[in-house]
């Protein structure tokens, strides 16, 4: 707080800058909803937000009506003509509707409020129209002030009401997720927050009036209490909104980027206009200063020629010599009659509208005194003292009154100038404070989505092809993430294919020798920490090459997958079959021990034994044998090596037996 500055003046001084600001939010609305209108037609909600759109651009333009009215009135010391305030008032309307029409169609769309409910506030918005505007203006009431209070009131209350509560209803749909940009649910629920305080800015504190609340809930009323004007809480809640929905529409980073640099020149816009209001409210009020110095100082020069006047008429000496008498008093007279002359042309190029009661009543101080004059001059003899009496108190009045409107304009004059470099430091820091505010956004919808592509190419780079990149911007940057994740997924799915031939058999389908040997060592590991046993199975086809020999490959092919789908029937999930060699499988037993192992070879065994296997067409079936040879883990040895070679040997002494059976080691 800087001491001895008025800032409720300084506020109601700089309405323009906030009337400004003001319209341009709404106007970047405007543009936004304009520009996003595809995304919103693809969820559905393009007819909503296109009233929405509507709602801004006429309720902007009303704005900036207001600005030109505050400029003209300050610069041009003017108003405007009837028909722009009825213009303006038709405008402000017609933005409420659209905001009833927003408010009621979302709902709909998001199905919160039933058809009746609607058709009870179109209803309610068109007896207002057409029902009691017309008998407001029928019955001869031109205050157009009264209107604006019940458009503000019973129109503009519930819509902004009503658009907030949709707002709030629409941020909790997870619908929209792919479609809009991250954090559109945040951005959407403190919009409807701020359009619910909008709705009492702007539809509960109105002008002073007469009707419904206005004479316990005004502006006036309002501006005494906080000091600062309701436009000022208007203009902060319209940027807020416009701000939040910007944020939770889908823009093009292109157009995002050309919002950023509008926004700069809007700023130096704004900086411009006010700085030319402020040289110009400056220099008028200098010139009015000087103005009245010079009166002032005629004035005075009146009051000393009177006095002189007055002097002479009193003289006993110059009465004597009558001729000398009426000389001196014809001079002083002409003297006086051609200052009051300067002051009445000083005064008739002065605008009466400006000055008002007091520059009305100076001119008839000064006519008067001229009129008196007129007959002194034309009076032979000596002069009137009491006109002379009646001139200097005259004279002393406008004198008492020019010095208070000197003083007065000179305040002005300091009050513009503190006012100027007041406004320069606030711009400024608004500037700071926007360029902060600017950068931060620019970080958050550009920089840090290009960070997490860039970092998302690192870690593919790296091999780990299971990043993924999760950025929900709803822009070219939304696109060339998802882009990029599908590239991932196909690389993500070539590797695995390739890591699947690599450790798979192809003709069987069962994993291959080297991937039983990295799962039996991942088995026997999590064996120790759990302290389980483990069994493995080595499986060799009896008498293969004679099957083959006689059948041909082909047929021994079909032989070798059939046992692996016996195998992988006989097994469970957790289980591990592989192709050990030509004619050889391996099979890995989780947590189960050496007489568990024997059960699954058995069952195992007697399956393909019972299986019959076909040669040529016209032969009869064939059967094959299978022997198998099993080692535990830690029955037998603790070591993988050592248990693989000891599932050999048992599998040998299978073989050495007849075949056809199994063996574990021991036997």
């Amino acid at each position: 707080m800087i001491p001895g500055f008025d800032y409720s003046i300084f506020l109601e001084k700089n309405l323009i800058a906030i009337f400004l600001i003001y319209g341009c939010s709404f106007l970047y609305l405007f543009l936004s909803i304009l520009l996003s209108f595809r995304p919103l037609r693809a969820i559905g909600l393009s007819v909503a937000f296109g009233y929405l759109m509507l709602f801004a651009l006429t309720h902007g333009a009303v704005e900036w009506m207001d600005m030109y009215l505050q400029y003209a009135r300050l610069v041009h010391d003017r108003g405007a003509d009837t028909r722009f305030y009825y213009l303006r008032l038709a405008l402000l309307a017609s933005s409420f509707l659209f905001m009833l029409a927003f408010g009621l169609k979302l709902s709909r769309d998001i199905e919160q409020m039933s058809k009746n409910t609607c058709r009870f506030f179109i209803g309610y918005a068109a007896i207002l129209f057409f029902l009691v505007v017309p008998v407001y203006l029928w019955k001869g009431s031109t205050e157009l002030k009264e209107l604006e209070i019940l458009f503000r009131s019973l129109l503009g209350f519930p819509a902004a009401a009503i658009a907030g509560m949709g707002l709030y209803k629409l941020s909790r749909n997870s619908y929209y997720e792919n479609v809009l940009p991250e954090g559109f649910g945040k951005h959407f629920r403190w919009c409807g927050y701020t359009l619910i305080a909008y709705s009492v800015l702007a539809g509960i504190i109105v002008p002073k009036g007469q009707l419904l609340l206005s004479p316990y809930s005004n502006q006036e009323l309002f501006f005494s209490l906080t000091g600062a004007p309701i436009q000022l809480f208007r203009a902060a809640a319209a940027f807020l909104i416009s701000y939040f929905l910007i944020r939770a529409l889908a823009l093009r980073i292109s157009q995002r980027l050309l919002g950023v640099l509008s926004t700069f020149f809007v700023m130096f816009f704004i900086l411009a206009i006010t700085g030319y209001i402020s040289i110009n409210l400056i220099g008028k009020s200098h010139e009015k200063a000087v103005r009245l110095s010079v009166e002032q100082r005629d004035i005075a020069y009146l009051s000393r020629t009177v006095n002189r006047l007055y002097d002479v008429s009193l003289d006993p000496a110059l009465s004597a010599d009558r001729h000398y008498h009426d000389s001196v008093a014809d001079i002083y007279l002409r003297e006086l009659g051609a200052a009051i002359g300067e002051i009445r042309v000083m005064h008739r190029d002065v605008d009466m509208t400006e000055e008002g009661v007091d520059e009305a009543w100076e001119m008839a101080t000064i006519d008067r005194i001229a009129l008196i004059l007129e007959r002194q001059a034309d009076r032979k003899g000596s002069l009137n003292t009491g006109e002379l009496d009646e001139i200097k108190a005259l004279i002393g009045g406008l004198a008492e009154i020019h010095q208070e409107k000197t003083d007065t304009r000179k305040n002005t004059v300091a009050q513009d100038i503190n006012n100027f470099t007041m406004l320069w430091i606030a711009l400024f820091v608004l500037s700071v404070a926007g360029f902060v505010f600017i950068g931060y956004t620019f970080h958050k919808i550009l920089i840090r989505p290009l960070h997490a592509l860039r970092a998302g190419a690192e870690h593919i780079a790296r091999g780990q092809l299971e990043h993924r990149i999760r950025i929900s911007t709803a822009d070219e940057l939304q696109e060339l993430a998802v882009n990029f994740n599908m590239m991932a997924d196909s690389l993500l799915d070539r590797t695995r294919g390739l890591e699947n031939e690599i450790i798979t058999d192809a003709l069987t389908g069962l994993y291959n020798r080297k991937h039983f040997y990295i799962r039996l060592e991942l088995e026997i590991n999590r064996a120790l920490r759990v302290h389980s046993p483990i069994s493995i199975l080595l499986i060799e086809v009896d008498n293969f090459k004679q099957y083959n020999d006689r059948y041909g490959h082909p047929k021994g092919d079909e032989v070798l997958k059939k046992c692996a789908t016996i195998l992988c029937e006989n097994v469970r999930r957790m289980d591990l079959s592989t192709r050990y060699g030509g004619k050889e499988f391996a099979v890995i037993l989780a947590e189960t021990d050496k007489q568990g192992a024997q059960v699954v070879a058995e069952n195992i065994r007697r399956t393909i034994e019972r299986r019959p296997f076909h040669g040529e067409r016209e032969d009869a079936a064939h059967n094959i044998t299978v022997s198998i040879g099993i080692a535990s883990f830690p029955a037998d040895t603790k070591k993988m090596k050592d248990l693989i070679k000891m599932a050999g040997d048992a599998l040998y002494v299978a073989k050495q037996a007849g075949q056809n059976r199994v063996c574990t080691h021991g036997d």
